[in-house]
């Protein structure tokens, strides 16, 4: 847990116990507990606005290349068609 082995937790616990002594232990666990709770609200509340404020646009911008790229490929699929068939209305012109 957090790179910390039981025993230093244990060393942690005992040093706490002696300076704060057994009647503030279970008020002082609790403010840490709140804390750290509060810690990780902020940090999902960060991670989650950064997500809306970065990835969504991100994946609408993606999103409106593709549909571009898509109609840019038709674009040019179709103008190909109209060389093809032009090509062999030259063709069939000359062999005449």
């Amino acid at each position: 847990m957090f790179g910390i082995s039981f025993t230093e937790i244990l060393i942690v616990i005992c040093f706490t116990l002696l300076v704060f002594g057994p009647e503030k232990l279970p008020v002082i666990a609790s403010k840490i507990g709140k804390i750290f709770g509060v810690a990780r609200k902020t940090s999902d509340q960060f991670r989650r606005e950064f997500y809306n404020s970065v990835y969504t646009p991100a994946k609408d911008l993606e999103n409106k290349v593709k549909r571009e790229l898509e109609a840019v490929q038709n674009t040019v699929k179709e103008e190909a068609t109209e060389v093809a068939k032009q090509v062999s209305i030259e063709d069939s012109k000359e062999e005449s």
